[in-house]
């Protein structure tokens, strides 16, 4: 079976960003915060591609990121209560790890979330 970019199996059975999807909780490490926090992952209404992140940075509230062919997501730049983040998220030894910048007017915060 050729899959779209959206699906994988051997009957193209698997949507690829359902593996994202669910809440898990987090160990970020920032330049400037270490600790244990939530993400939840949803579908999102407004496309097959796109997929809500909630409580990215412990903001809670939502950012959209978008699904590619090769199943990893990239979180493209937006704002989000007050702050304008970027970034991607793959699955690593079936982990989710999400990498993302946020950026500040005192500077730049970088941050990895590692799924426990």
């Amino acid at each position: 079976c050729n899959c779209d970019s959206l699906h994988e199996g051997t009957n193209c059975e698997i949507e690829k960003r359902a593996k994202y999807f669910g809440s898990f909780t987090f160990q970020v490490e920032c330049s400037s915060i270490h600790h244990l926090d939530y993400l939840k992952f949803s579908p999102s209404d407004s496309g097959a591609y796109q997929i809500i992140i909630h409580n990215l940075h412990g903001l809670e509230d939502d950012c959209t990121a978008n699904m590619m062919a090769d199943g990893s997501v990239v979180i493209p730049y937006q704002y989000i209560n007050a702050y304008n983040i970027s970034g991607s998220a793959n699955i690593v030894n079936n982990k989710i790890v999400v990498n993302y910048i946020l950026y500040t007017n005192g500077g730049n915060d970088t941050c990895t979330w590692t799924e426990n």
